[in-house]
């Protein structure tokens, strides 16, 4: 006769439940126990026996507590059991007695550290070979599958002898198992797994493994009925120790937002692996975007995975059967990217999904952005936390998330409330959206269930299979999604499939043998994970574990991610408008800032003007355009040919000094003043800085504008570009950031942006010279003036004017430079007709070549000053010496040069000396001269010839020298 317990109610998911004992088809119970007439009620533990329990598929694993890492979390299993106070935690494995092997228990709250890598206490609470030594030993499968007898001997006799601790406070404790290698062993457990189910490995030889294994809570002594659905962990270690054994275990996981779901291993072939789930799976090369692809990484570690991706944390917690509703408040909250406790508490029931208020802000006005400007996208959502995805499609009806002329938006919800999503305004391709309008929706994702996979080589028979429990799927509760293809990270990074040469480098599956035959699931829908053929991949005969990037079978070496999720309803398709814009020139082939790489391009926050109206403009029109030019070319093959721009050409700045430009074509056809902006790059770092700029008001009705810019000495030489803006926008450069201009990028709500390059030359790599002029004597007095005691013989430095360093330039001659700037009071003629008594002025014309190459064919010019009258033969006797000897020709000039000094002549008769008195222009002699106006005094002029730019201080003798003459005062 069957004695079945007196009281009977419904349990959660349909059967019976008495006491905690769940009866659910009684004709498999009376297949698996025998005799009808012995037959009892079993007990129902919880560990090795419900991953591998009676009849079942597959092959047995052992768990794993070693001391490397797998995918970045720790290769252990530890077991984490909810306990109400006074009840006991009954517990018992394979390895206590063995060498190290032991089970230690935790209090709540005692382990600590990001969950996966959580520290353990050098110190347990209790353990099992020191406080109960000979209890706790599963020694075969009779024992096992029985579970533990009584605490008191008196029942379930069939079952082991467990060690035992009563719980002193209600909590969540930890339960770390050993094998007989101890807490702090990598070795691996290989050689000591029994891969038969119906077998338990007993010995030292199961080292760091751990074959059978039991952890159980029992209300009394005396008891053997089990409150199940406590036990769970966050990161489940398994090693099958070989190949082409197969796990067909099942796990009960939660999702922070209440959705219980039942994984079916179904026969996956991992060797060895860990498992747990989170709500991101993988993330992208930011660290915080959710990936939805593949990890490759280079041995069975993932270690250094392409593209620099990681997996998140683990987050749900899996059980071992289906989950008792009172450990759910108990339960801690993660991080998925820190992996550390941030609360505590999981709902009883499913929060459906939701989203509000959803709107899009342009950069414009409302729902209104400029080409390659994009926006920002708010809704509110009801999740605690969570995932969303935003696809905007080009044509209206096409929200595929992968279509390449689309773009999808993902991201975390750490809270519930308004979220914001930033949209760059580009889609998939890395393109910009071009004028227009369009619609997107949001979905945000309740239950969301990511099942990373690593190191899991071959998987013959598809699946996992997952069911949700506690909720329906408007998709199907066993409705599931994967992308094993190729892909790009945030940073551009490719992960490439299996063959990048065809063109298209993300549309296979990634490398390995054995491939999916579908590289991905129904990524918008979802695919139903219990159909037969889903995600297949690897090979049931060839073990394909080389460990070795891309060498073995499909799984090896990767951290594959599997998900499924609850979508909310998406709300009504919203509208974005898009309207016609103006980009810059200026090349821009990266994101940095150098030599020829400027910000233009709309990813790079290049300037951009919205063409809603043309009414401000340069030039006669404005050219449309997509995006800024990454050669710095457009349409036409160059940045300044369009017919409608306001110049054709720049003429090249001076090395130094004012540079202006004048009558620039402008139009302002509004009532407010516009300004027209303009920048060089002066010293073509591909920045336009704030000293860079200039700029001029354009008012009302205004064609004609001007602007001026002071080019620095610093300025370096080559080819480098401008940039001219005219807009009615306020633009503002923040004072905070002199290494850039704001105003010359960004966005500008009307008006036409122009980029040219601009040829500059620097005194640096361009020929220049240095002219000093002083006062050497007055009379016959070379030291002072004797009218009123000016020192004539020494250095004075010039500290004003635009030329002031000119005379401190370390490659003057020592001592070279002496003179007066003012060389105090000159007499002239007593009556105005004595001109013997009028006081005479020498001038010296000091010169030096400093550029950076050789200045050819110079000619120095200096005007005779107003009110005095040039002595044309000044230096007939007495040094200089006339050079040739007897000079017909007045010797009116000196020249100190190539370390001779000689007498010039003033007329043209062949030496460097020239004069030319009032009203007779240089120009008649050289054409190419310039001395600064008419000649209305007279002017001296030396043709100098090349100079080679000095190379230190009176070095070569031929870049230095100094001319002189002398007037006679009116």
């Amino acid at each position: 006769m069957l004695h079945y317990p007196s009281v009977i109610s419904k349990g959660p998911d349909g059967g019976v439940k008495s006491s905690g004992l769940l009866i659910r088809g009684l004709c498999v119970f009376l297949g698996t126990l025998g005799t009808l007439g012995t037959f009892s009620p079993r007990v129902q533990a919880e560990g090795s026996r419900d991953l591998f329990p009676s009849g079942a598929s597959g092959h047995r694993g052992s768990i794993e507590w070693r001391s490397s890492f797998s995918n970045r979390f720790r290769r252990r299993t530890l077991l984490r059991v909810y306990a109400n106070q006074g009840e006991y935690i009954l517990m018992g494995s394979s390895t206590v007695g063995f060498d190290l092997g032991d089970i230690e228990v935790f209090h709540p709250g005692t382990v600590t550290g990001a969950v996966g890598n959580e520290v353990i206490p050098a110190i347990a609470n209790f353990t099992c070979s020191k406080d109960q030594p000979g209890r706790g030993m599963i020694t075969n499968r009779i024992q096992e599958l029985a579970g533990p007898a009584s605490i008191d001997g008196t029942g379930n006799t069939d079952g082991y002898t467990p060690c035992y601790y009563a719980a002193p406070v209600t909590g969540i404790y930890f339960v770390a198992i050993y094998g007989p290698s101890g807490r702090n062993s990598d070795l691996s457990p290989n050689l000591g797994i029994e891969n038969n189910i119906e077998a338990i490995s007993t010995g030292g030889n199961q080292r760091t493994g751990i074959s059978a294994w039991d952890v159980t809570i029992r209300d009394r002594t005396d008891a053997t009925t089990d409150e199940t659905g406590r036990l769970h962990t966050f990161n489940l270690a398994i090693n099958m120790g070989r190949n082409q054994v197969y796990l067909h275990s099942q796990v009960y996981p939660v999702t922070l937002d209440g959705y219980r779901y039942r994984i079916e291993l179904n026969g996956i072939d991992p060797f060895g692996f860990t498992m747990f789930g989170n709500q991101l799976g993988n993330l992208d090369s930011d660290g915080r975007t959710p990936l939805y692809h593949d990890i490759v990484g280079s041995d069975r570690n993932i270690s250094n995975p392409l593209g620099g991706v990681v997996s998140a944390s683990p987050q749900y917690p899996l059980f071992f059967n289906t989950i008792d509703p009172s450990v759910l408040s108990a339960l801690p909250i993660y991080d998925p990217y820190s992996g550390n406790q941030k609360g505590t508490g999981i709902p009883i029931s499913p929060i459906l999904p939701e989203v509000q208020a959803a709107s899009f802000v342009g950069n414009l006005t409302g729902s209104t952005s400029s080409v390659g400007a994009g926006g920002t996208f708010y809704f509110d959502s009801n999740l605690p936390s969570g995932t969303y995805e935003i696809i905007l499609s080009q044509d209206g009806s096409n929200f595929d998330p992968y279509a390449p002329e689309n773009k999808v938006l993902r991201g975390f919800m750490s809270a519930p409330g308004l979220q914001a999503a930033s949209w760059d305004g580009f889609n998939n391709r890395g393109e910009p959206f071009l004028s227009g309008t369009f619609t997107y929706a949001i979905e945000i994702r309740g239950g969301e269930y990511h099942f990373p996979m690593s190191d899991v080589e071959n998987n013959p028979t598809g699946g996992p299979v997952y069911h949700l429990l506690n909720a329906t799927n408007p998709r199907g509760n066993n409705v599931g999604f994967y992308d094993h293809r190729g892909y790009y990270t945030l940073d551009g990074e490719l992960v490439s499939d299996r063959d990048p040469t065809d063109g298209d480098p993300t549309d296979d599956p990634l490398c390995g043998s054995g491939p999916p035959l579908e590289p991905s699931s129904n990524l918008a829908v979802g695919s139903n994970t219990a159909a037969p053929g889903y995600n297949v991949f690897g090979s049931a005969t060839d073990p394909g574990n080389t460990n070795s990037l891309c060498t073995g079978s499909f799984g090896d070496t990767k951290t594959l991610d599997l998900w499924t999720y609850f979508p909310s309803e998406p709300p009504p398709n919203t509208l974005i408008t898009i309207v016609p814009s103006d980009f810059g020139d200026a090349p821009d082939p990266s994101s940095a800032n150098a030599t020829g790489d400027y910000d233009t391009l709309a990813q790079n926050n290049g300037p951009v003007h919205a063409l809603l109206t043309t009414l401000v403009r340069l030039g006669s029109g404005i050219t449309e355009d997509v995006n800024g030019f990454v050669e710095g070319v457009d349409d036409q093959g160059n940045a300044s040919d369009d017919s409608d721009d306001g110049f054709v050409t720049l003429s090249a700045p001076p090395l130094s000094g004012p540079y202006r430009l004048e009558d620039i074509p402008v139009n302002n056809e509004t009532n407010d003043n516009a300004t027209l902006h303009g920048w060089i790059d002066f010293n073509r770092n591909g920045r336009f800085e704030p000293e860079e700029h200039t700029s001029a008001v354009v008012s009302p009705g205004e064609t004609l504008s001007n602007l001026s810019w002071t080019v620095p000495d610093t300025v370096s030489a080559g080819e480098s570009y401008a940039r001219f803006r005219i807009t009615t926008s306020q633009l503002t450069d923040e004072p905070a950031t002199p290494q850039i201009d704001e105003r010359s990028v960004g966005v500008a709500t009307d008006g036409e942006v122009e980029d040219y390059p601009i040829r500059l030359f620097s005194l640096e790599s361009s020929p220049h010279v240095l002219l000093v002029k002083r006062i050497t004597a007055i009379g016959s007095h070379r030291d002072t003036n004797p009218n009123d005691g000016t020192v004539l013989n020494q250095f004075v430095d010039n500290t004003t004017g635009p030329r002031a360093e000119d005379d401190n330039h370390s490659y003057w001659p020592e001592n070279f430079l002496i003179g007066a700037l003012n060389g105090g009071k000159a007499k002239p003629a007593s009556d105005g007709t004595a001109a013997e008594a009028a006081d005479e002025i020498e001038y010296t014309l000091y010169f030096l070549s400093v550029g950076g190459a050789t200045a050819r064919g110079v000619l120095l010019c200096d005007r005779i000053p107003t009110h005095t009258t040039l002595l044309p033969d000044a230096y007939r006797s007495g040094p200089p010496a006339d050079p040739l000897g007897t000079q017909p020709n007045p010797l009116t000039l000196a020249l100190n040069f190539k370390g001779n000094e000689v007498a010039l002549t003033g007329a043209d008769d062949g030496d460097a000396g020239y004069y030319f008195p009032a009203g007779v222009e240089p120009t008649t002699i050289f054409s190419n001269i310039n001395c600064g106006g008419t000649n209305e005094t007279g002017a001296v002029v030396v043709d100098l010839g090349d100079l080679p730019p000095a190379t230190g201080p009176a070095t070569p003798n031929n870049a230095y020298g100094a001319v002189r003459f002398r007037v006679q005062v009116q």
